[in-house]
């Protein structure tokens, strides 16, 4: 199989990010949706994560949303431990999570105290204006990459575009 992707990426100095374009839809359908009510909005990405090399993602996974608000998002543990069981049933890990935020984006205390995972470079994105107006570029996305000890690392404009490639396809087992 030929890989394809929108451009070519050099060397930097945090891993590299390969994300699927129908990943990116069904994420920004999902989140509009929720946008469209004025809630916030989150989904889990999974995928394959090489150590020391790059990260490829290859599926949405949508959870059940306990609540939400234009303030804030709750996903039911259960529906958390349901992502995590089918990501691994399917060999993939729960590489990040995404969700929206009603005006800027950016990683709140909230966001840094209450992510998802705590594993060394999972990722955390947030979307501004509850997805309404998509994730393309990645620039205008908040991207934090968790580095361990309670810190966080955000990507500049500039890391984000030496370091995450949308590609043309989609790998992965959705049903």
């Amino acid at each position: 199989m030929k890989i394809r992707v929108k451009k070519v990426i050099r060397a930097g100095t945090k891993q590299r990010v390969f994300i699927p374009r129908p990943v990116l839809e069904k994420t920004t359908q999902f989140l509009r949706q929720l946008g469209d009510e004025r809630k916030e909005g989150m989904v889990f990405w999974g995928g394959i994560e090489v150590i020391d090399g790059p990260i490829y993602v290859t599926t949405c996974f949508i959870p059940k949303i306990s609540r939400a608000s234009s303030i804030s998002v709750h996903v039911y543990p259960s529906e958390g431990a349901k992502v995590i069981s089918e990501a691994r049933k399917r060999g993939l890990e729960i590489v990040a999570q995404v969700h929206s935020h009603p005006g800027t984006a950016f990683h709140s205390s909230t966001d840094d105290e209450y992510a998802f995972a705590y594993s060394k470079r999972f990722l955390s994105i947030v979307i501004r204006n509850f997805g309404r107006e998509g994730m393309e570029p990645l620039t205008k996305c908040c991207i934090m990459s968790y580095e361990g000890r309670g810190k966080w690392h955000e990507y500049s404009p500039e890391e984000i575009k030496e370091n995450f490639v949308i590609t043309d396809f989609e790998v992965g087992w959705n049903k």
